[in-house]
């Protein structure tokens, strides 16, 4: 599957900087990569002068769709109380353009960069902020633009690359793309030719649109930009067929619930299996009122002209019908031989009879002429039915049955009837789709080759770096999902543009690593699983499980394992994660905010076999990842915003509700789940996938949870403690600025370490389109605060060294602040003093009141004159160990419950 405009987005190289657990530990307040480099190949200038109706207008859409969650559509009531009200309040950053500029180039304070949006598209934006709220509104932050001060704003630099230039390169998505394609929510397209196209509705089988003149229009979506707000678009002119469709129980009304006919037939009805790969072509599989089916589409020439084409096989059962065509302006519909005269062997009205050895055409100005042969086609019948449906019925069979279709659109009967005659009446063989289930030639035959970067540094955990085929003969945007890992070490990496690589040589010195193409067209996977030697990846439409069916290495057969119910369009409506518990049972999590669910933001389970699922619980908004672990508890996280006051990680309880209230306002009685812990903004602006450690060899830290952050590019480890019968925690930042947004973690089996996966998207600080990076434990001495638990009186710190006692019982050596969130459809929560009833903005400093060691120095009991739940608490340590390394750390806790 080839786009028709060149998509592939220029990378702007920003170094990744490998850094380690040094003697001096960064906390999040101030690290040192936080913030992306102004690029300095954007002529300012000329952007500026160029300012016009159009960037206007383009500003206005920007800030439409994506700012005013934050600051307000009419810049004045902030959604997010945190956010600039732009018609009162002074920027702080700079009021001028490239000040503003470089506030969504480099970010500032809580707002992540926006550079997602290329440099034009900020200062689009800044010249509406600017027109529309400052000018009048806010005349103090309206600066002038002089010549002077454009002639003092930085120039390109020729030596660079411009960010806004796109390499002259299509993306490749191979035979298929599963993706949605105007009102079709779960679509399969097929490049048939390089001028012939077509989709099918995977949800009824049916095939609602074929189309010359190109692929798939995919500009605007997020195959081609970092937040693809738009959809899918048929690049072409539809030709007249009608919809192909098959009947159920002989009847074409759709039986499935609702008005809107959402989601896959019922159970009996029509399933999709999945779909073949012989080479370039593709074989689908599904079942009809429980006959199989082998679909095989294809064109052919005649005239000049197109005819498309279905080889089928099927299988034995009850008699079925297939619509090949639909003219419901028809005003003649008749059969004729193929030697072009009219068929008398058959209702005239209808124009029903038998099919074999005739053509049914239909239409009015517009013809559409249908024919079918092969032995499968022996006693099938063709029918002019109600509604201008061109009918072929096939009779029960008590063995498969092959045949062939051949579809035809034209204006002149008898032009239209000798072109497909010749095809129709074609003595060679028909080939069998059964024979393209084996596995074909490869298509990506072409193995890349990379290297990693191995840390040296005299640290206890250091960070590796992967390298990855940015460049690649394909095109495929390499921005990095999900992964699992084989038992003999091998990784299963996904991308967000629907490709699976399967990466080897993943050794010490990752000298030579092998990016194999495995998999291509998913549907925008964020979840895969490696369960019994096979991939299963969770894309937005279902779970698809991968055969290798020939061992080339290359995926030849896409199972449809589970079909999700439901497939919003909204452009948030993912489907975050995928993982197991003992008993093999799947979970994945639904999206929330900006779906049509009837149960939005939802934790589902699938059953080993993917017959059955359940909704365990509901009530998150962008639940970006979960993992299940020890005794099979499972942990979500969910990220800031409307009903879900700071980002979080919580334990998922059987029909327990988690806060966010969807597009229904549904809101069940009663409060929501708390969950283990918060996390502020700064911290944690989005949060990425939680993974348990299950392995004994990543050092002090195995068996942890890991908690991730895709905003802020980070990865905590956390300390859990249950009190009263709930769990409460606390996370810490790995010191690392990661170069991509992180959004998965696992562990690899043959070696025991930490692997992570990340993208560049929107709201993010990244500054790469994809990273995968190693968390490797050396063995050197670790000097780190392990456990957080609360007590009766305060807090309990862990260590994993021991303390200097004079240093650990200093008072002056904790800063601790603590702070309550509220629940409301606000975006996101102000800080409140705790005990002020809502009432105070701000946080309370508290102050140890006695401060007391552990015989082996390695505890440290923090007592409160106030001691309280609250919801976030910020604790930053900055102590000496008895070997004289610094151990200066921060520490986010949440205290639900204070034990007796």
């Amino acid at each position: 599957m080839r786009t028709t405009r060149s998509i592939f987005l220029v990378i702007v190289s920003v170094p990744f900087v490998l850094s380690v657990f040094s003697l001096r530990v960064w906390t999040l307040d101030n690290p040192p990569e936080n913030h992306a480099a102004v690029a300095p190949s954007v002529d300012h200038a000329a952007i500026i002068r160029s300012w016009d109706e159009a960037s206007f207008q383009r500003g206005k859409q920007i800030y439409v769709d994506n700012c005013a969650r934050c600051h307000g559509a009419d810049g004045q009531d902030p959604p997010n109380a945190s956010a600039t009200a732009f018609v009162r309040d002074s920027l702080k950053n700079g009021n001028d353009p490239y000040s503003m500029w470089k506030t969504l180039t480099e970010g500032f304070k809580l707002m992540p960069a926006q550079t997602w949006l290329s440099p034009k598209q900020r200062y689009d934006v800044i010249h509406y902020i600017r027109e529309s709220f400052f000018k009048s509104s806010n005349p103090s932050q309206y600066t002038s633009i002089t010549e002077a001060y454009l002639a003092g704003l930085p120039g390109p630099s020729k030596a660079q690359e411009k960010e806004e230039q796109q390499e002259e390169r299509q993306q490749d998505y191979g035979p298929a793309l599963a993706y949605e394609l105007g009102a079709t929510r779960s679509a399969l397209i097929l490049s048939l030719t390089d001028s012939v196209s077509l989709s099918y509705d995977l949800h009824t089988v049916s095939i609602p649109a074929v189309w010359t003149g190109g692929g798939v229009e995919l500009s605007g979506t997020h195959h081609t930009e970092y937040k693809g707000n738009k959809r899918a678009r048929i690049a072409g002119k539809k030709l007249g067929f009608g919809p192909l469709k098959w009947a159920y129980n002989g009847s074409f009304e759709d039986p499935r619930r609702g008005t809107e006919k959402l989601g896959p037939m019922p159970e009996g009805a029509i399933e999709y299996l999945g779909y073949y790969l012989y080479g370039d072509r593709v074989v689908l599989s599904y079942r009809v009122s429980g006959r199989d089916v082998l679909d095989m589409p294809g064109v052919r020439t005649s005239g000049g002209a197109p005819v498309l084409t279905h080889t089928l096989r099927v299988g034995a059962g009850e008699a079925l019908t297939l619509s090949l065509g639909r003219r419901k302006d028809a005003e003649r519909a008749y059969r004729q031989t193929l030697d072009g005269a009219q068929a008398t062997d058959g209702a005239q009205a209808t124009a029903a009879g038998p099919a074999q050895n005739r053509l049914l055409v239909a239409g009015t100005d517009t013809l559409v002429a249908v024919g079918v042969t092969g032995a499968g086609a022996a006693s099938a019948r063709w029918e002019m039915g109600k509604g201008g449906r061109l009918l072929l019925h096939l009779p029960a069979r008590s063995e498969p049955g092959l045949l062939k279709v051949f579809r035809m659109v034209g204006s002149e009967p008898d032009a239209l009837g000798r072109r497909l005659s010749r095809l129709v009446s074609s003595t060679e063989t028909i080939a069998d789709p059964a024979q393209r289930t084996d596995g074909g030639p490869g298509r990506w035959n072409r193995g890349l080759t990379t290297s990693g970067n191995v840390s040296n540094a005299d640290s206890a955990y250091v960070l590796d770096r992967l390298g990855i085929p940015f460049d690649n003969p394909w095109g495929a945007w390499m921005r990095l999902s999900a992964l699992d890992f084989f038992e003999d070490g091998r990784a299963a990496v996904a991308t967000l543009n629907g490709d699976v690589w399967i990466v080897s040589g993943i050794d010490g010195d990752l000298n030579e690593l092998k990016w194999q193409r495995y998999a291509t067209g998913l549907y925008e996977p964020l979840g895969l699983k490696i369960k019994d030697g096979k991939i299963y990846v969770a894309g937005r439409d279902r779970i698809t499980r991968l055969h290798d069916q020939n061992g080339d290495s290359e995926a030849d057969f896409y199972e449809s394992f589970f079909a999700f119910d439901y497939v919003s369009q909204g452009y948030h409506a993912f489907t975050f994660g995928l993982d197991t518990d003992s008993e093999g049972n799947f979970y994945t999590a639904l999206s929330g905010r900006k779906t049509d669910y009837p149960i939005p933001g939802a934790v589902l389970r699938v059953a080993p076999d993917g017959g059955e699922s359940e909704i365990v619980a509901t009530g998150f908004r962008h639940p970006n990842g979960l993992a299940v672990g020890p005794r099979d508890r499972i942990f979500v996280s969910d990220q800031q915003g409307g009903w879900v006051p700071a980002s979080k990680l919580s334990r998922v309880r059987k029909g327990g509700f988690y806060g966010y209230i969807g597009w229904d306002n549904r809101r069940p009685h009663g409060d929501f789940q708390q969950p283990a812990f918060w996390l502020p903004q700064a911290a944690d602006n989005s949060s990425g996938g939680p993974l348990w450690v299950a392995s004994n060899r990543w050092g002090p830290l195995s068996g942890r949870m890991l908690h991730t952050s895709y905003g802020a590019g980070r990865v905590f480890y956390t300390s859990l403690q249950e009190v009263k019968g709930g769990l409460q925690g606390a996370a810490v930042p790995f010191p690392w600025q990661f170069s991509s947004g992180v959004m998965r973690a696992r562990v690899n089996p043959k070696d025991g370490q930490v692997y992570v996966i990340g993208l560049k998207g929107w709201g993010t600080r990244a500054q790469k389109n994809g990273a995968l990076n190693r968390i490797r434990y050396t063995g050197r001495p670790a000097h780190l605060l392990m456990e957080v638990g609360t007590t009766s009186e305060g807090l309990r710190l862990q260590f994993s060294t021991p303390l200097k006692a004079a240093v650990a019982t200093d008072a002056s050596r904790y800063t601790i602040k603590r702070w309550n969130y509220k629940w409301t459809k606000s975006y996101g929560s102000p800080h409140y003093v705790p005990g002020s009833g809502y009432s105070q903005e701000g946080e309370e400093v508290v102050h140890p009141e006695a401060i007391r060691l552990s015989e082996d120095r390695r505890t440290v009991f923090l007592d409160f004159s106030v001691h309280r739940p609250v919801d976030q608490m910020k604790i930053a340590v900055d102590l000496e160990a008895k070997d004289g390394t610094l151990v200066q750390q921060t520490v986010y806790s949440t205290v639900k419950q204070i034990p007796e």
